[in-house]
């Protein structure tokens, strides 16, 4: 199988409907990185980010 295929059946068979379907890309989380680092989340305080595409169904 390529690619594409094995990663949708992965997701299929072991996530579900609530993820994106897709694994992150590393510049994804390096986007992600370069926020939180960022002027931008300067007011951003005591928080979880999870970067995973939906698996986790909330954040704690």
């Amino acid at each position: 199988d390529d690619w594409e295929t094995i990663q949708r059946r992965w997701f299929e068979d072991i996530l579900g409907d609530r993820t994106l379907k897709r694994l992150g890309r590393p510049e994804e989380v390096a986007d992600l990185v370069a926020f939180v680092v960022s002027p931008l989340a300067e007011y951003v305080n005591g928080t979880n980010l999870r970067i995973d595409g939906g698996k986790s169904p909330s954040i704690n």
